[in-house]
């Protein structure tokens, strides 16, 4: 099919489809709605009954959560009582965070313990690992005595990391506790 062809027909397309929806958005409306008209009259007495069940909603709503576990020691509201931003809505069992908080406390203390030990004896290995090089140097030690310094250095400096690393840890427990008491 040559172009020509093709753009003519794809124009085609375009003008009855655009043709469809002009016709769908003007056409009669009224013949497809049906409406009741009755004339509004007085009468003195109430004739008819009107029941019916429905259900009444607050005009707005707030959903209330918390971020941790804890047993509810007291509830200082009732269902259905307004409240507004601040008030002490209930009150948690702190028992277990303070348990953990003392937990985490001594953990801390541990790994700070852990930190000065790893740094003295990182400290000391530095020193001897230095003393041997020199005397390395000056031909009084065995590259084999050098290289076994030089390794207990290096264990030395990752045990010292891992120290770092512990405290940052036992830390981080802390700051949560501190912040949901």
């Amino acid at each position: 099919m040559k172009k020509r062809t093709k753009l003519w027909l794809a124009c085609l397309v375009i003008i009855f489809l655009a043709g469809t929806g002009v016709w769908a958005m003007t056409r009669d409306r009224k013949a497809d709605e049906v409406c009741l008209v009755a004339r509004v009259t007085h009468k003195d007495v109430l004739r008819e009954k009107v029941t019916g069940t429905g259900e009444i909603q607050a005009l707005t709503k707030a959903n209330i959560g918390v971020q941790v576990t804890a047993s509810i020691k007291e509830v200082h509201v009732r269902d259905g009582q307004w409240v507004k931003a601040g008030d002490v809505l209930v009150t948690l069992d702190q028992e277990q965070y303070r348990q953990g908080l003392n937990q985490s406390t001594l953990g801390l203390g541990l790994a700070k313990k852990d930190l000065q030990n790893a740094e003295t004896t990182y400290r000391k290995q530095e020193q001897t690992y230095q003393r041997y090089e020199t005397l390395l140097k000056q031909g009084l030690v065995s590259a084999e005595d050098f290289q076994q310094t030089k390794l207990l250095r290096d264990t030395a400096f990752t045990t010292f990391e891992r120290a770092i690393v512990a405290v940052r840890q036992a830390i981080h427990p802390l700051t949560l506790t501190a912040v949901r008491s």
